[in-house]
């Protein structure tokens, strides 16, 4: 089975693994994969799983699993790029939903370590340094009141 490891935004960190022929992502009750993410739609995209035919004619059947936007207010992009209807996802890709970022594996791991390595081994380890990826040290975190202040300047 498939795995999804949130790498940037909110959930950072989380190892969610598919196991429905339909994974409904979003920050709605209930969504399968549930983000905390004021800008990811209530239901914002989905991975859907479905029949990929057979292996080179071995007669070996295949999964294809295809990620789809549900008409979310601010899109969803795979490998930074925005997308219509829908698109194959491939072992690595990385899709953005709001300001999180995960990366689709094709395989289930038992921890976000394992996954992480893996990730690192595949050269997707720097996914989260894209300049559509979450702000790893956002200016609204590190600013005070007083240097937002007006009336601090006279």
């Amino acid at each position: 089975m498939p795995s999804l490891m949130i790498i940037a935004g909110p959930n950072e960190g989380l190892l969610f693994t598919i196991e429905a022929a339909d994974t409904v992502i979003g920050r709605g009750d209930g969504c399968d994969l549930q983000l905390v993410d004021e800008k990811a739609s209530r239901r914002h995209c989905c991975i859907q799983k479905r029949d990929g035919g057979t292996l080179g004619g071995t007669g070996i059947p295949t999964t294809q699993h295809v990620l789809m936007d549900l008409g979310s207010s601010n899109g969803t992009t795979i490998d930074g790029q925005s997308f219509q209807n829908e698109v194959p996802l491939t072992d690595g890709a990385t899709i953005g939903v709001g300001t999180s970022r995960a990366i689709f594996l094709n395989e289930t791991f038992d921890t976000s370590k394992q996954a992480q390595e893996y990730i690192e081994s595949i050269g997707k380890g720097n996914a989260t340094q894209g300049e559509d990826a979450w702000p790893l040290d956002p200016p609204w975190k590190t600013q005070t009141l007083a240097e937002t202040d007006p009336r601090d300047k006279a």
